[in-house]
Formats: structure tokens, sequence, C-alpha cells
């Protein structure tokens, strides 16, 4: 059993998909198959149970995850000390991220961080709000960028440092008859249909949403419930509702026209999230890159 092993077999237990987990650790996926299976046999324990609807953990399975992401939690903080004693710094960053909320952020502080530690990798791992805990949980992403609404649950273990505020705009097709308007409340968007967040991959911010637009004048035409941000634009951009989306979005390639939204502005908090212990090679370093640019 290699350290390697532990960390294909705990990024198995996170994506619960073979194909999708070779990628990460740019295997082949035959070879993930026969990796797993000879940990199985080494252990003398079925950790997965595989039939044609997918792949899941066994109960044993779920029990050695716990011992193996504490075996790579350690590792991974005496690999850190001793880097750092030597004066240098080698190995992977893995970076989680919110999309088109953090992309700028993103761009900058990478290109900052790899000048200065040349040695280091970076893997990035594209997340949506409800898969964050998990992530962190099953070492998929040592830090990330992320926005916290007003009624975000964060874990006790987690430590989130804010960058700047942020709030919510109407997004409205660039020749709605609203774009030209200067104030917007939100009973006025309730006229047309709503593309609004999955309560599965957004249950803060679209938890926050319902409550604005359930209590109007009229009850809401929700067309579509987006699990990313990027449909919710494209559609916007088709002319087939209007969306609420984060102000700063406004800042990327879009035809859509945002509008601040008068009877309501919650702040929402865009930063960085990282583990309180067994912080992994580079990312006290990187958290300084990211809040000396902003």
């Amino acid at each position: 059993m290699t350290i390697q092993t532990l960390k294909e077999f705990t990024d198995l237990a996170y994506t619960l998909n073979f194909k999708r987990t070779a990628e990460r650790m740019f295997i082949g996926q035959s070879t993930l198959s026969k990796y797993i299976l000879s940990l199985e046999n080494e252990l003398g324990v079925q950790l997965f149970a595989r039939s044609r609807q997918g792949v899941c953990l066994t109960q044993i399975g779920t029990e050695f995850l716990t011992k193996a992401q504490k075996i790579l939690s350690a590792y991974e903080e005496a690999m850190t000390l001793i880097q750092r004693s030597k004066g240098e710094l080698t190995g992977q960053l893995r970076i989680g991220f919110l999309d088109a909320a953090v992309r700028d952020l993103l761009t900058a502080s990478i290109q900052n961080f790899r000048q200065k530690y040349p040695n280091m990798t970076i893997s990035l791992a594209s997340l949506q709000v409800n898969d964050l805990s998990e992530a962190f949980n099953n070492n998929i992403v040592d830090v990330a960028l992320c926005i916290l609404f007003p009624n975000s649950f964060l874990p006790p273990d987690i430590i989130f440092k804010e960058l700047y505020d942020d709030g919510i705009s109407a997004v409205l097709p660039a020749e709605h008859q609203l774009a030209g308007q200067e104030k917007i409340y939100i009973a006025d968007l309730l006229r047309y249909p709503l593309i609004l967040p999955s309560a599965h991959q957004f249950p803060s911010y679209a938890q926050m949403l319902s409550e604005y637009v359930e209590h109007g004048p009229i009850p809401p035409n929700i067309i579509c419930d987006y699990s990313h941000i990027d449909t919710a634009l494209i559609m916007v951009e088709a002319g087939m509702g209007v969306s609420i989306l984060p102000s700063n979005i406004e800042n990327h390639t879009t035809s859509a026209v945002f509008r601040k939204i008068t009877d309501c502005n919650p702040v929402l908090k865009v930063g960085a999230m990282w583990k309180k212990k067994n912080m992994s090679v580079g990312v006290p370093e990187y958290i300084d890159i990211l809040f000396q640019n902003t």
C-alpha cells in the first residue's frame, strides 16, 4: 500500500466514478481499476461495491476511508514540515473554485504563486457550493475560493477569510424592458419567468432567494433551477427569462444586463477557505499571495 494508492482510493470514494478519478489522477481507467483491486486484495476486504447502477463504498470501505484521510493528512503535514525546514516548496497545491464567481481572483493568484514557487504544481477543481465540505473531507482540495451567503453554515474545522463583499443583481436580456429602468424591485421580476439556483447545488443561496420571491405580491414563475451559473447566463442571454446573480459576475463576458435590486441588498462574502489543521504544502504561501493582490 502506498500514499499514492490511498490518494486514488479517497478520490474514488469522493467521485464514485472510475473514469472521473482516473482523469483527475492522470492515469488510465483500467490502471486505476487494477490499483483499487490490488488494494482490496492486500487488505482482504471489498472497499467498493460495483454494479450496473454504479459504484458505492461498502461499510468497511466507509470505515477505511476515515482512516485513510487521517493517514494522508498526517503525511502531508510531515512533508510540509520537512520542505519548509529546507527552505523550498515542492509538491502539489489543489485549489477548488466556484467558477465565474472567483475566476478573476484565481487567474492572478495562480500566476503569482507559480512565479514565486516554480517547483510547485497546481491542480484545479471546479466545485459547486454544496461540494465544498465533502471536497475538504476527502482531501480533494487544500484551499478553495468561494462565496459565503448570509445564511451559510461554515464547518468548525474550516477557516474562512474574506477578500471583499459582494451583492446581488437582477440579470436581464439586453433588450428587456427592465434593462433601462433605474430602480428594480423584486416585485418587478416576478412578472417574468425566473431562472433561480438549484436548492441541491446552492442550498444557502437558493433559500435566501426563495425567501425574497415567495413573499412577493404574486407567485413566482420559476422555469429553471440551474446547477451552474453559466446555465443561468445562457438562458438570460437567449431571452428565456430573468435571473438574480452575484453582482461581480457582471465583470465577465456576457451580453446580459446587470441591475441592482433596490429592495434587497444582502452582503455576500467572497474569500478563501482552508482547514484549520494539517495545512498542505503551499497553502499558507498561496493565501499570503492571494491577499497581497487584493
